[in-house]
């Protein structure tokens, strides 16, 4: 699978994950929680290592969206990190949980629209079908290990 197809599968997972939470009990939701977040971290490792991380220092992508794109992702992620630990702070059975899971939802939310609509259409302008194959891959590889790491 390429990047770009392996990114719309994993926006897609995670939207539905944040579903689930947004739609269990109290009592389920931090357990819930617990097996997204990881996936989360993963994900933006495996975009800035294998995607926007090489994008930025390729010289097809100088001066484009695509090329400048690290910068809007670490600045994302450092406010989902504050986000995470506003949520982490407060207890999963509280009204106030839900409510700021549920604007790290509706951020992340944003956050994709602009990555599909804007930068993904521009990688596959930049790298060819055996690039994004071969990113894909290593992709998939990635979080694979990640996951097992965690999980263990």
């Amino acid at each position: 699978m390429n990047a770009i197809e392996f990114l719309k599968e994993e926006h897609a997972n995670a939207n539905e994950k944040f579903q689930e939470i947004e739609h269990a009990g109290p009592e389920n939701r931090g357990d819930l929680w617990k097996e997204l977040k990881p996936e989360l971290k993963v994900h933006e490792h495996i975009e800035d290592e294998f995607l926007y991380g090489p994008l930025s220092k390729d010289p097809k992508a100088k001066g484009t969206p695509v090329g400048d794109f690290q910068a809007h992702q670490d600045q994302d992620v450092a406010e989902l990190d504050k986000a995470i630990a506003k949520l982490e702070a407060i207890e999963p059975s509280k009204p106030e949980w839900l409510t700021q899971l549920k604007a790290i939802h509706t951020s992340l939310a944003g956050h994709i629209k602009v990555e599909e609509t804007e930068i993904l259409p521009g990688i596959a302008k930049i790298w060819d079908a055996p690039k994004l194959e071969q990113a894909g891959a290593a992709m998939a590889e990635e979080k694979k290990r990640k996951l097992q790491s965690v999980h263990r």
